[in-house]
């Protein structure tokens, strides 16, 4: 079959024949069937994008929308795209020949419409200068302008942090999904030995050729770059030979902590150097493992997905090179794919060549050669070992917040008022925007060293979504849009969501600074998440991520007494303030020290009276903390007060008889709060007089017009109590200090 076809290589596309074919690539391989895929021979009459219009008269060479003079930064001044041309992302595909110019795994088309979803083609060029009409006009202007949504200078095209928040492009146009199907997918082989071709052996610039990968089909591998390591084989073939697999030793050292050595795979004709674009491509890297001292890891253009085992041992992110993958530190025998933890599966769609980098790194301040040569297996097949595979795809415009802006372009993806930059890191170690890009890819210099690449976003309750993604990131009922901006701890957020964005940032105008049409601020002034965010207790994480806001060892989403999936509109002593954020709430006290929190302790200032008898249930409902008695009026409720009519005479013993008086034993075996010298029913008060007023509640008990305080505290017998109210209550139990012993602060 005779067909145009696009190939992303650095040669340019001509008419040819088509034999369809998809690979994979994996730390190994098993056998593979004959695949597909387009050959191109002729390098006259190139048409790049397939259009019909040959790419010396198309003013779109790529068919992003994006004019090749706006794509070629002219660099020589001839303003002809194809002397000197621009290549951003280093990948060898000049970004007029690139759809992913930046190689942030979006098309250029989508990151240069600015439009949620991109612009669909019309797939017809009336004026057959090579551009699709849906970008054109009918005055014949024609072409995107391509968006800068930070205003950096650098358009979301060219940029891997369109919107500055510190999270790559890459990251923030992911999706997942629990679908990994490659049934259908061809194999390669790497059994043939290979042959040099080019250059010294094995060192930077030798070009190997793999002869009869399939049927028509022969791999290049190329040894990129070489920064301290020793390439010992190229591909060992002892077991499963059909696997690729190169053996290195590395050197790590105090100038360079993380070599590596970067190899390019090239498929090309049989016998020839002519590139042949692969429909689709999966690479299973497997066994990226290692030990506490060193970790093996890869890295990679980026894919258009990836899959790995739910859970894994392996660390993935994503960076402005593409993806990295980091091993974990359990060491697997040889090079086997029989261990999913430590595999992952990648994808990428119309292919020719791809760099896979190889190396190991080390958390520890040593110098070492690694022991032995390190493997890595390429496996060109479908992998199904996956027990619960997950698959992260990428080139998607998500709009999480769904307020029309993709999520590359929205400086607060999730609406809940904190910015983006701000969730993806954490509270303690947060770093603000520089305003610094050497580089200028976009990225804030801030984000960007050997180590770091980008912001790797923190999951507060690892579930579910990353915080700048988690409307409840801490999953303790309160959404981040009350706790992140609920300043006076009521439970009510102080800053609210109005539905306007005057900036068009992705900040609604109700959380915007003093500045509303400030454009895209990444942090928006928050300096400090750690002050400038609400943080009831003082202690441990801000509110949005703290399980217990108010610091009282009841966790917040317990704070919910209706029971109704809401916190914020519980508040059991009525004082204004929430239980979540109120530490001193009745639920969260045990008053008098016995262990058994006032709200399960049938006696909970510990005197024997039981709760329910100490309060009079006017309002009806049984509970001693709503509408409670408080006889003597000193702010202690009678339920929690050991001395209800403040006589100096303890409830306990007036509600007691004085020759049956049995003191509390101080223990109590069913844990209910009433200690078990009064179980099971707790003390029937006493009343001595009769007067339908026990003794505990009556200033005069034995009606003899000599109050309880002058009879209980007269020792001397003069008519004068030797002690006497004072007003002062240190312990705040009830029992007036002029009353009580040696020590006026021990409590209950």
């Amino acid at each position: 079959m005779s067909e145009i076809t696009r190939s992303q290589t650095p040669r340019r596309l001509s008419s040819g024949r088509q034999v369809l074919i998809a690979f994979f690539v994996i730390f190994m391989s098993t056998a593979f069937d004959t695949p597909s895929a387009h050959f191109f021979n002729n390098p006259l009459n190139n048409d790049y994008d397939s259009d019909g219009v040959a790419d010396h008269i198309d003013v779109d060479d790529d068919g992003d929308g994006i004019l090749d003079v706006v794509e070629d930064a002219n660099l020589d001044g001839d303003g002809d795209p194809e002397t000197h041309p621009t290549d951003t992302d280093g990948d060898g595909i000049p970004n007029y020949q690139d759809l992913d110019s930046d190689n942030d795994g979006i098309d250029d088309m989508l990151e240069g419409s600015g439009v949620l979803g991109g612009i669909v083609l019309l797939g017809t060029d009336a004026n057959g200068n090579g551009l699709d009409d849906s970008f054109e006009d009918e005055a014949g202007e024609f072409g995107l302008n391509p968006i800068d949504t930070e205003g950096d200078g650098i358009p979301d095209y060219k940029d891997i942090d369109s919107d500055g928040d510190g999270i790559l492009d890459l990251t923030e146009s992911s999706s997942q999904s629990t679908d990994f199907d490659c049934n259908t997918v061809p194999n390669l082989r790497f059994d043939n030995p290979p042959v040099l071709e080019s250059g010294s052996e094995f060192e930077e610039g030798a070009v190997y050729r793999f002869p009869n990968v399939t049927d028509q089909l022969d791999a290049l591998v190329t040894i990129d770059e070489n920064m301290n390591g020793v390439i010992l084989t190229l591909d060992e073939n002892g077991v499963d030979p059909e696997f690729f697999k190169p053996e290195i030793t590395f050197t790590i050292s105090p100038e360079v902590r993380r070599p590596y050595v970067d190899l390019r795979i090239s498929i090309v004709e049989k016998g020839t150097n002519n590139p042949v674009e692969l429909e689709e491509l999966i690479a299973n890297f497997i066994d990226i493992d290692g030990n506490a001292t060193y970790q093996e890891y890869n890295r990679f253009d980026t894919p258009s997905s990836y899959t790995v085992d739910d859970p894994n041992e392996i660390q993935i992110r994503n960076t402005g090179g593409g993806l990295l993958i980091n091993g974990g530190m359990i060491e697997y025998d040889e090079i086997f794919n029989t261990h999913p933890t430590v595999n992952i599966a990648v994808e990428f769609v119309n292919i020719s060549s791809f760099v896979f980098r190889f190396g190991v790194h080390t958390d520890k301040n040593a110098n070492l050669t690694t022991s032995v040569p390190r493997q890595s297996g390429i496996q060109f097949s479908c992998l199904d070992n996956f027990t619960n595979p997950v698959t992260t795809n990428f080139n998607e415009d998500v709009d999480s917040d769904g307020d029309g802006l993709p999520d590359r372009r929205d400086i607060d993806s999730d609406n809940d008022g904190i910015p983006d930059n701000v969730e993806a890191q954490t509270t303690d170690g947060y770093i603000p925007p520089s305003g610094v890009d050497e580089n200028m890819d976009g990225l804030d210099d801030a984000y960007e060293g050997e180590e770091v690449d980008g912001l790797n976003p923190v999951n507060t309750d690892g579930e579910d979504l990353p915080d700048y993604l988690d409307e409840d990131s801490d999953n303790d009922l309160v959404p981040d849009n009350n706790e992140g901006n609920d300043f006076n701890f009521d439970g009510i957020p102080d800053q609210t969501f109005t539905g306007v964005d005057t900036d068009g940032d992705g900040l609604d105008d109700g959380y915007e600074g003093s500045d509303v049409d400030d454009g895209p601020d990444p942090n928006d002034e928050i300096e400090d998440p750690a002050t400038d965010l609400p943080n009831t207790d003082g202690e441990g994480d801000v509110n949005y991520r703290d399980i217990d806001d108010d610091n009282d060892g009841i966790p917040t989403d317990e704070e919910d007494a209706n029971e109704d999936g809401d916190p914020t509109n519980d508040d059991t002593d009525d004082d204004g303030t929430p239980d979540y954020l109120d530490p001193d709430q009745p639920d969260d006290m045990d008053f008098d020290g016995d262990g058994v929190p006032d709200s399960v302790d049938v006696d909970d200032d510990g005197d024997g009276i039981l709760d329910s008898e100490e309060d009079p249930n006017l309002d009806g409902d049984d509970d001693p903390t709503t509408d409670p008695q408080d006889t003597d009026g000193d702010g202690n409720p009678d339920h929690l007060d050991i001395d209800a009519d403040n006589d100096g005479i303890p409830d306990n013993v007036e509600g007691q008889p004085t020759d049956g008086y049995i003191p509390p034993s101080g223990e109590d075996a069913d844990e209910d709060g009433l200690d078990d010298a009064y179980e099971p029913d707790g003390i029937d008060p006493q009343d001595t007089d009769g007067d339908g007023t026990p003794d505990y509640l009556d200033q005069d008990s034995d009606n003899d017009t000599v109050p309880d305080n002058n009879e209980g505290n007269d020792f001397n017998f003069d008519g004068i109590p030797d002690q006497t109210f004072t007003g002062v209550d240190t312990d705040g139990d009830g029992l007036d200090d002029g009353y009580e012993g040696s020590d006026v602060d021990d409590g209950p």
